[in-house]
């Protein structure tokens, strides 16, 4: 079939060659009025539209089929990718066709689960659509971008492009968009078995899907979040979570994700060591669908018969485990049972065969593994980006944490002055204290001795050989001093002793005389009566007398001993 853009441009060749051909066509340019160079720019204009208008453009034809595709690629893709493939020469259509046409493609291989070739087709709607501005388009290239990278192995470009796919689709409101995009970032967090940050991005996506009811997604969110358990090794919420996954499937008919469930349910009961019911739920996996995942389910049920000491049923799992099965990770997994069961047979050739194939595999793993973890490399891009964004706003930053440390500098030293001078005060006080307990325990010396001059004053005076004579002749001047006549000192040591003790007797009961309140004080500080008939010049007879005398003007009846009056003031 002759392609009719094709013939476009060798009709306008033969028109530009036909009338540069002959004389009578050279006589036509000398007769026009404008310079030939005029014409001839006309024509390579003209030359040129026709040739882009004949390299990019979309048919009608075309455009149909890629608004068909779009339309039905969620629930059709197979469908969709047929439709795409009809379109012969799409390196023809339109810009914005064209990169509409990869990132379908693209969308319809990966739904189907065919392994792209390169990532080439995909790069173009990403080139286009960050020069269109186009948010949302741009996330999803980004999105199936990264999934190629991870099926090559590039997992560091996985992620990356990841990140960016992440950060357009906020921009947007496509919630399912969001949380597919996240739900693809909570697996590489799985594979690198950061579990708490695999569950919470998880969450983050069921929360997305929730937005927009997708309740297809929402039992994949389901499914992974239940994974996230099981590696936490918390079965309850594990089983708790595949069963809710488990009737989402249900209820939107999808055998592929509920035979997915079923099997790590089976899983499940299997790690719980409920070997009847794993068995159940896997041969129930293997029943709903035959998909790629049946390596999966045959390496899970060789498990199981393995476990309840069925070695030739466990081999013949493992065997079709292999046989259906490239994934790197599950040959490792099916190589490392297959030993484990011939080192319990015994069978040391299928030790060493098995042993050689595991180290192998595991050697491939080894060369693909993620040379550096998502965490770091979205903590890298985060930063990068931010600092394209604004160069200032690290200097800004910087500012910031010399301010908060010359804050924090000035708060520590403040705190230092202050319990420096704190410290400094309660010395002062403290010393204060002492000095008052020292001056309040002088005052009770001086009381004392008051008291034993005061006694001395019954030893004869006309007797100086006698001892006492010779304390009189010291004491002389001492007590004279605590004669009734220097009351009001003796009233002030009372008081400085004890608080203001006088005054609050005096406060307390106002008929009390002078000599009463002095009376009362000297009782208080355990004067004795021979001391305070001295002081106050009584007899020593009638110092009990006077008890009953004070306690009668105090309104106290008889019966009140006078030394329980007294206590009262120890609590003022």
């Amino acid at each position: 079939m002759i392609d009719k853009y094709n013939v476009k441009r060798v009709d306008a060749m033969k028109f530009i060659s036909d009338l540069m051909k002959n004389d009578r066509q050279k006589r036509r340019f000398v007769e026009n009025p404008f310079p030939r160079w005029v014409d001839f720019r006309l024509f390579v204009m003209m030359m040129s539209v026709v040739l882009l208008a004949g390299c990019y453009h979309t048919s009608k034809k075309d455009a149909q089929k890629l608004s068909i595709a779009e339309r039905i690629m969620d629930a059709h893709p197979d469908s969709a990718f047929h439709l795409l493939k009809s379109i012969h020469t799409p390196t023809s259509l339109a810009r914005g066709d064209y990169a509409q046409y990869a990132l379908d493609f693209t969308k319809a291989m990966d739904k189907l689960r065919l392994p792209a070739s390169s990532d080439s087709l995909i790069r173009v709607a990403v080139s286009y659509y960050t020069s269109a501005n186009a948010p949302e388009k741009l996330a999803q290239s980004y999105l199936y971008l990264s999934r190629i990278n991870r099926q090559d192995g590039n997992a560091k470009e996985a992620t990356n492009n990841l990140l960016h796919a992440e950060e357009n689709a906020q921009k947007g409101s496509n919630h399912r968009l969001l949380g597919m995009i996240l739900s693809d970032k909570a697996q590489i967090y799985a594979d690198q078995d950061q579990l708490d940050s695999a569950l919470n991005t998880n969450k983050r996506a069921y929360a997305s899907f929730q937005l927009v009811s997708d309740k297809r997604n929402l039992a994949v969110a389901l499914m992974n979040i239940g994974k996230c358990f099981t590696s936490k090794n918390q079965n309850d919420s594990a089983l708790f979570y595949y069963q809710l996954a488990e009737q989402s499937a249900r209820s939107v008919r999808d055998t592929v994700i509920l035979s997915s469930v079923q099997r790590l349910i089976g899983y499940q009961f299997y790690t719980m060591s409920h070997y009847d019911q794993a068995l159940s739920y896997l041969q129930k996996s293997i029943q709903t669908s035959s998909d790629p995942f049946n390596a999966g389910k045959y390496l899970n049920i060789g498990m199981v018969y393995m476990a309840m000491r069925n070695y030739p049923l466990a081999n013949l799992y493992f065997e079709k485990s292999l046989s259906n099965n490239s994934d790197l990770k599950l040959r490792s997994s099916s190589y490392h049972q297959l030993l484990l069961l011939s080192l319990k047979e015994k069978q040391m050739n299928g030790v060493n065969h098995f042993a050689d194939c595991y180290v192998n595999v595991n050697d491939s793993m080894y060369q693909k593994s993620l040379t550096t973890s998502l965490a770091g490399i979205e903590k890298r891009y985060n930063y990068e980006r931010i600092a394209g964004i604004n160069k200032s706003l690290t200097i800004r930053q910087q500012h910031i944490y010399i301010w908060l440390l010359f804050a924090f500098l000035i708060i520590a030293l403040g705190t230092v002055f202050f319990f420096y001078y704190r410290n400094r005060e309660k010395k002062v006080i403290n010393r204060l204290m002492k000095q008052q307990l020292e001056y309040q325990q002088s005052k009770l010396d001086k009381l004392e001795l008051l008291q034993r001059i005061a006694h001395l004053s019954f030893i004869p005076r006309t007797n100086l050989d006698q001892t006492g004579a010779q304390f009189w002749k010291l004491f002389a001047k001492e007590i004279e001093m605590a004669s009734p006549a220097n009351s009001e000192e003796l009233f002030d040591y009372i008081d400085s002793a004890y608080n203001n003790l006088s005054q609050r007797i005096h406060a307390r009961y106002p008929l009390l005389s002078r000599k009463d309140v002095l009376f009362c004080c000297m009782r208080y500080a355990d004067f004795d009566a021979a001391s305070i008939a001295t002081i106050l010049d009584l007899q020593i007879n009638s110092v009990y007398r006077y008890n009953a005398l004070i306690r009668d003007k105090m309104g106290y009846p008889r019966k009140m001993s006078f030394e329980r009056i007294l206590v009262e003031f120890d609590t003022l």
